[in-house]
């Protein structure tokens, strides 16, 4: 629940004048991202959070038997699974991380195409054997 309690409590000063963060915050346009039990604990976020959470990304989610509770099926959210083991440059992820964050948060056309159309680049990347969209 940390995840998701300090999303809040970023939102809550937000909007708090006074906050370093009052005004200089989109709570809009909030992502959960983790790598192994960060993505666990990312992926609860989501799920415990989804008017919130706009989109998740994880790194090397572990088994989710480990996320005690929701299914991560029941995400309602666009999520980025990540998981080098499983084919992936490693290298690279952080180019695929910027954009997906850049087309979910920004609705940035560029981006979008990784992702998206008939063709998805990231699909169609060598670099990124297995790699699917849905």
């Amino acid at each position: 629940m940390e995840i998701g309690d300090a999303a809040h409590y970023l939102v809550t000063q937000a909007g708090t004048a006074g906050s370093l963060f009052y005004g200089n915050l989109d709570v809009n346009r909030v992502a959960a991202v983790g790598h192994s039990q960060g993505a666990g604990g990312a992926t609860r976020a989501a799920l415990s959070n989804p008017a919130l959470i706009k989109t998740l990304m994880t790194f090397s989610l572990p088994i989710t038997y480990w996320l005690n509770g929701p299914d991560i099926a029941q995400l309602t959210r666009p999520a980025s699974i990540v998981d080098p083991a499983y084919g992936g440059n490693p290298g690279g992820e952080l180019c695929y991380a910027t954009a997906w964050l850049a087309y979910q948060l920004l609705g940035d056309p560029t981006a979008a195409t990784a992702f998206t159309g008939a063709t998805p680049e990231l699909v169609a990347n060598a670099n990124w054997p297995g790699s699917a969209v849905k």
